[in-house]
């Protein structure tokens, strides 16, 4: 048994045991650091302040400084306080001898407590979901990939889900952000207890969680009927009663699933498959889930070959033109006209903006588009003004969120009627409730500016939207679009005839134009008319059609 070290003022040092028996000690770690007397010190061993280095291993660890192989040793360890908790220390140690006196070591001890500290709240920043405390993406991605080796190895199955909360929009717009905050919190905790310790959960974003799971099954479908009854799990737990919603419907989730069993597809991609099964499970009726098959693959290498064609497209500037539809009074006059992107792709032939619209904005393509668009709409706008010198016909063009949101967008459409010398009041930009809700203040200031220099706006698909009238009076509109789920009802749904009795009603209050869109009928277009409506938009009156084809029918018209 060792006898006591004595501890010195500056150092310890070996005694003439060659290998390692008696030391007296050097420290700079101040003595109510670690809550020891002097006295108590002194009578101490070393290793009683070294809980994490037997003394073994540490005569391993200091053999190179006694054999003069190195001039000094660094290390990170723990020292022991007196009431038991670990202080973690760096420590510079170095084997020296001085004049007259025995080799000793001198250690230089700093408490790097609040650096740990700094360096895991990093990390927590970094690696972990500040609102949920579960791990962010890159985490997440980095799991996913250990995940894609081990099943590689092994020949399981694992597999990616993807979650998305039904709904959750409807949860901020009640309850505001701080409510949906503590839904989110609630749900994730419910997560987490579902799937226990055995797999990985993230929360990517907004009301999406990711989970990383590894199956012990090597056939498919036995790995996809374990998965399938997880997902089922996850589910039933969003859909018990929360306290955040009270006695208010339980909220739901929809599920994306996608398995592997190799790293031959790279985590974004999965990440990626995973989004599409998920969206596909929200087709369903939400509360579903899905798993990606080859249906969904095909897709979406079609999706990505039509992304890269549009990409060309807007490059090109000669694919992506505007079709016009009549827009008219109660007599049938032409008043103006709405633009309506339409693609005459090299391959596939003529495509209407459901083919492409959305895909644009997935893919960060709708701004580009939405200009082109803008500037072809105006030129021929401006050139038919021309040539009919005594109508005073607008366009209507459809703006997105994004084009909205820039902060040059004003400056933007000021230059494009500068270039193609359209008035400002001939251009009405129609825009939806969903454009303008993500940030009603920041749109409401952007339009604000366009009407300064008299550029109008058309609230589009008015009547569908959740809180159309809270805010309709703050928005500096001219126009109101009566959709067209009502006008198709309009003459069987009493229902119906009143929401657009109300509309009319309101938008005479408010000393707005009023265009009902979607007419195929005459019975359609005589009730609107008897109901006070004065403008009107559809297939009754024409069908969206190309510039040239609207110019020489006007050359061929006689417009009143």
């Amino acid at each position: 048994m060792m006898e006591p070290i004595r501890y010195r003022e500056h150092s310890f040092r070996p005694d003439n045991d060659p290998v390692w028996r008696k030391r007296g000690l050097k420290t700079f770690l101040p003595r109510r650091l670690l809550g020891f007397s002097r006295r108590e010190l002194l009578e101490m061993h070393p290793y009683d302040v070294k809980p994490r280095y037997p003394e073994r291993q540490f005569r391993e660890m200091v053999a190179p400084l006694i054999n003069r192989d190195i001039r000094r040793l660094n290390f990170q360890t723990v020292h022991r306080h007196k009431d038991g908790h670990e202080i973690p220390v760096d420590i510079s140690l170095q084997y020296i001898t001085l004049e007259g006196d025995p080799p000793r070591f001198i250690a230089i001890v700093r408490d790097i407590s609040e650096q740990q500290r700094h360096q895991e709240e990093i990390e927590l920043l970094a690696f972990f979901d500040p609102l949920t405390r579960l791990p962010n993406r890159s985490l997440i991605r980095t799991r996913l990939e250990n995940a894609m080796s081990e099943c590689s190895a092994s020949g399981c199955y694992g597999a990616v889900m993807m979650t998305d909360l039904d709904d959750f929009k409807s949860v901020n717009d009640t309850l505001g952000h701080r409510g949906g905050d503590q839904l989110l919190v609630e749900i994730s905790g419910r997560f987490v207890e579902a799937l226990g310790d055995t797999d990985s959960i993230s929360r990517l974003g907004g009301d999406k969680f990711l989970v990383v799971m590894i199956t012990s099954h090597s056939d498919r479908e036995a790995a996809i009927r374990a998965v399938t009854d997880t997902a089922q799990t996850l589910r039933l737990a969003s859909t018990e009663p929360t306290h955040t919603l009270g006695n208010a419907r339980p909220i739901s989730t929809s599920i994306g699933i996608v398995m592997f069993n190799d790293a031959s597809i790279s985590s974004s991609e999965l990440m990626r498959m995973a989004d599409i099964a998920m969206y596909d499970a929200k087709k369903k009726g939400k509360n579903h889930s899905s798993v990606f098959d080859d249906a969904m693959q095909q897709h979406l290498l079609e999706e990505h070959q039509l992304t890269g064609d549009l990409a060309g497209a807007i490059a090109r500037q000669n694919e992506l033109v505007p079709w016009f539809q009549t827009k008219v009074d109660q007599y049938g006059h032409i008043t103006g006209f709405e633009a309506l992107a339409r693609w005459h792709h090299p391959e596939r032939g003529l495509l209407n903006p459901g083919c492409f619209i959305e895909l644009a904005e997935k893919k960060n393509l709708i701004v580009p588009l939405s200009d082109q668009i803008l500037v072809r709409s105006c030129q021929s706008m401006q050139a038919w003004r021309t040539e009919f010198p005594d109508r005073n016909w607008s366009v209507s063009v459809n703006i997105c969120q994004r084009q909205l949101a820039m902060r040059d967008f004003p400056e933007k459409v000021e230059a494009v009627l500068a270039d193609t010398g359209l008035p400002a009041s001939a251009l009405m930009l129609e825009i939806t409730e969903s454009v303008i809700a993500e940030n009603i203040e920041d749109s409401i200031r952007q339009m604000q500016q366009l009407k300064a220099i008299g550029v109008r706006f058309s609230l589009d698909d008015f009547g569908t939207g959740y809180s159309s009238l809270s805010y309709l009076r703050q928005l500096p509109i001219d126009e109101l679009k009566i959709d067209k789920s009502f006008v198709d009802t309009l003459m069987r749904d009493p229902e119906s005839h009143s929401i657009v009795e109300v509309i009319l009603l309101l938008a005479d209050t408010l000393n707005l134009r009023v265009i009902a869109e979607g007419i195929e009928r005459e019975d359609q277009w005589h009730t609107l008319r008897k109901l006070g409506c004065r403008g009107f938009q559809g297939y009754l009156f024409s069908r969206p059609q190309p510039p040239e084809i609207v110019l020489e029918t006007l050359r061929k018209s006689d417009p009143i």
